[in-house]
C-alpha cells in the first residue's frame, strides 16, 4: 500500500561450530499482491563471524532475572496467549540469553513453566513473590512495600499461609529435580524497617525447606 512503512527483523543464527571469518550472500524479498505487479527485492548481507564462543545461559558464569512475564505478551494479541506462544516466548529470550523467568509472581505458575524453562537452560526460577504469598485474600507486592509499613510484620497466620501456598509447588520441583534451581523473591528495595518481616518470611521458608533460596533486594543503610 502506498505509504505504508513495514519493518522486517531478520536474525541470523550463527552455528556455535561455524569458522571465524567474513560469510557473503544475500536475502530475496518477494512481494505479491492481487492487482499489483510482483515485487523482489536482493539485499546484501555481509555477516563478520568473531573467534569467540558466547555461553549459553546454561553455561553462562553469570546468571541474571529478566523481570518480563509472558502474562504481558498477551495484552499485544487481544488476550489470547496460547501454550504454543509461550513456549516461543521461552525459546526465543533463551536465544538471547535471557532467561524468562521473572521476580514479581503474584501466583504460582504452572508446572509445565519450569519444565520448559529448565529445558532452555535457566539457571534459576522464582516460585513466587512471599509478600503475595503470605498475605491471605489481597496481593500485597514487594513493589508496593517500598513506602508501606506492611513489610515490619507478619502474624503467624500469614507466614503459614505462606508455607501452604508454596509446599504443592515445592514438592513438584523436588520431584522433577528442579529445586536446586530455585528460589522465592520478595522485599524488593525494601528499607531497614522490614528486616522483622525479612527474617520472619525468609526464616520461615529456611526452616521448611532449607535448600530453598531466597532472593531480596533491601535497600539498607551499609
Amino acid at each position: 500500500y502506498e505509504g505504508l512503512s513495514q519493518p522486517l527483523w531478520v536474525q541470523l543464527r550463527v552455528p556455535r561450530d561455524a569458522a571465524p571469518g567474513l560469510y557473503t550472500g544475500h536475502l530475496v524479498i518477494a512481494f505479491n499482491s492481487t492487482g499489483l505487479a510482483p515485487l523482489m527485492l536482493t539485499v546484501p548481507v555481509n555477516l563478520t563471524v568473531w573467534n569467540i564462543t558466547v555461553p549459553t545461559i546454561r553455561d553462562a558464569n553469570f546468571s541474571n532475572i529478566f523481570s518480563f512475564t509472558y502474562s504481558q505478551l498477551g495484552h499485544y494479541y487481544g488476550g489470547n496467549l496460547t501454550d504454543s506462544m509461550k513456549k516461543q516466548y521461552f525459546s526465543f529470550v533463551a536465544q538471547q540469553r535471557i532467561p524468562g523467568d521473572t521476580m514479581y509472581l503474584s501466583q504460582l505458575r504452572p508446572i509445565e513453566d519450569y519444565q520448559i524453562l529448565a529445558s532452555e537452560g535457566a539457571q534459576w526460577m522464582n516460585l513466587i513473590d512471599v509478600n503475595s504469598a503470605a498475605r491471605t485474600g489481597s496481593f500485597v507486592s514487594s513493589l508496593e512495600q517500598r513506602n508501606v509499613k506492611d513489610c515490619q510484620s507478619y502474624t503467624q497466620s500469614q507466614i503459614s499461609h505462606m508455607i501452604e501456598v508454596l509446599m504443592p509447588q515445592v514438592a513438584q520441583m523436588e520431584k522433577l529435580g528442579l529445586l536446586n534451581r530455585s528460589y522465592v523473591y520478595g522485599f524488593d528495595e525494601s528499607p531497614a524497617s522490614c528486616e522483622n518481616g525479612v527474617r520472619q518470611l525468609f526464616g520461615a521458608i529456611k526452616s521448611k525447606w532449607p535448600s530453598l533460596r531466597t532472593v531480596a533486594v533491601l535497600n539498607w543503610p551499609h
